[in-house]
């Protein structure tokens, strides 16, 4: 999906701006809805108090705020999923790779420029593609979900945003990035 300069920076402003409660009587009231959206079992009752005070129906002031509350972590989130993924295959490589070819310094970047060697460039990236699916679905059934949680909002990447950062990762591993 493509977006516009103008619709990025309009989605980074709505994300600066800190959820607004149109009426709410006083400051006070801010504080104690604030509190119960930053916790887990309180968060429903924070929406319904936001929404009875003129929050839109259609949002979520609790994730709302979450999300305002992470923009400044947002580099490190990123980062940290970024190595996170790195770590990811390299356990592929070590756990599944070398013994799978029995040699035991044999890498990621081997295995990609052998098999670019016999493919066309198609073929070769939707072999990329499927390894990068078969990478998420063998880790994660060796380790469990929690290998693709961020550890700075306890977020867990989805199935296909893991397969997407994977493919990239063994894109760049493989020099074609």
């Amino acid at each position: 999906m493509k977006i516009t300069r103008r619709q990025l920076k309009r989605l980074i402003n709505e994300i600066r701006t800190k959820p607004y409660i149109s009426d709410l009587p006083d400051d006070d009231m801010y504080t104690k809805i604030d509190s119960l959206a930053s916790v887990k079992s309180s968060k429903a009752s924070a929406d319904v108090i936001a929404q009875t005070f003129g929050y839109p129906e259609d949002r979520s002031y609790s994730t709302d705020l979450k999300d305002y509350d992470e923009v400044p972590l947002l580099p490190f989130i990123e980062l940290d999923n970024d190595h996170m993924i790195r770590y990811v295959v390299m356990a592929y490589e070590s756990e599944h790779l070398q013994p799978m070819t029995q040699i035991p310094d044999y890498s990621i970047e081997m295995y990609l420029i052998d098999k670019k060697s016999n493919l066309t460039d198609s073929e070769f990236d939707m072999f990329m593609k499927k390894l990068a699916k078969e990478i998420y679905e063998k880790i994660l059934s060796s380790y469990g979900p929690p290998i693709f949680t961020n550890r700075h909002n306890d977020a867990q990447l989805t199935e296909s945003d893991a397969i997407n950062r994977i493919y990239h990762e063994l894109r760049r591993r493989g020099g074609l990035a």
